[in-house]
């Protein structure tokens, strides 16, 4: 009995959250627009797509930038973001540490260990040479830099946020993308229009 009244609660606040995603204060706001130009496919138990240089990509290179559209949900089936213009009503922009490693270093450049990388969206074990991105030896440390926006559309309310991703990079190298770097990442797929400040 304890379960099913669980179970039933869950559900309406899923339900709930479905239907108005966003706070109250970010639906409000209009910080631009991304425009959709031609559809883009989620893969069935995913909710996020990537794309690089224009391309949609399954396995994303880290030396390039790259834009990540969201779902609030997965789905059984594949989702399918369509030609649709979304409001951009919420902006943040970021730098992060992405690799904390530890590792047993030899006197030249190919030593070998273990590392523990933690990525902005993920962690990982690595074993084998130390180069980048865990290489710590001369106390570089490797960033990545990433403007995540919340965005808006009547029409297709579970997509919620387009994240964009500089390369990564040697902290103090990497910039947030701008307006132009964005677009370029995502090369007629859509395009972002911020609001001129």
């Amino acid at each position: 009995m304890l379960r099913s009244l669980f179970a039933i609660s869950l559900a309406i606040i899923l339900q709930g959250c479905a239907s108005n995603p966003l706070p109250p204060e970010a639906s409000q706001q209009n910080l631009g627009k991304l425009t959709i130009h031609t559809p883009i496919v989620i893969d069935s138990e995913k909710a996020r797509v990537s794309v690089q240089a224009g391309r949609v990509v399954d396995r994303i290179d880290r030396s390039e930038a790259v834009c990540s559209f969201e779902s609030w949900l997965k789905s059984d089936g594949a989702q399918i973001i369509q030609v649709d213009t979304f409001r951009i009503s919420q902006l943040d922009e970021r730098h992060g540490d992405v690799s904390q490693g530890f590792g047993f270093y030899g006197s030249n450049d190919a030593s070998i260990g273990v590392g523990v990388g933690f990525r902005l969206g993920g962690i990982g074990l690595g074993v084998g040479p130390m180069g980048y991105p865990y290489d710590m030896r001369e106390g570089q440390r490797v960033a990545q830099a990433m403007v995540q926006m919340r965005i808006a559309s009547s029409k297709q309310p579970m997509i919620y946020r387009l994240t964009c991703y500089s390369a990564e990079g040697w902290m103090g190298s990497v910039d947030v993308p701008n307006e132009a770097q964005m677009n370029q990442i995502l090369n007629g797929i859509a395009t972002v229009e911020l609001v001129k400040q």
